[in-house]
């Protein structure tokens, strides 16, 4: 099993323009999960990752997304070079109370990891650019 995981997380947040069909683009944010190193975050021997992300917004609504990464080769493989979840609509800043991800390897029901609630305050900046990060030192 390989043990990259153990030397640290870290979780990027983006600016980026959302559109809505037919509406204004919001300034939104994408955030990213990745490994102290940058590289995306996956599950070890190719295995599917799924990622299950909750945030919970200002306004009490409570947003739960799930999706996967495949990165074996073939017609159902995805781009493990690009993991990352949309948040449509406002910033981290004015929308969010905390985020929260969990990811799970192949069919397991079990998380593979956990991060701690995350609020605003616990991402850093990143030098000129839209990019924030956590970094979970415990795993």
């Amino acid at each position: 099993m390989n043990h990259w995981y153990a030397k640290g997380i870290v979780l990027l947040v983006t600016g980026v323009m959302a559109c809505g069909l037919l509406t204004a683009c919001d300034p939104g944010a994408t955030v990213h999960l990745v490994q102290k190193n940058k590289k995306p975050f996956l599950c070890p021997n190719q295995e599917d990752t799924k990622f299950r992300f909750v945030m919970m917004n200002k306004n009490g609504a409570k947003e739960d997304h799930m999706f996967s990464v495949n990165p074996r080769e073939g017609p159902f493989s995805t781009n493990p070079s690009s993991v990352e979840v949309g948040i449509i609509a406002g910033d981290i800043e004015v929308t969010m109370i905390w985020m929260q991800f969990t990811v799970y390897c192949g069919g397991s029901k079990e998380p593979f990891y956990v991060s701690p609630k995350l609020t605003e305050k616990d991402f850093v900046k990143e030098g000129d650019r839209d990019y924030y990060y956590y970094v979970d030192e415990g795993t």
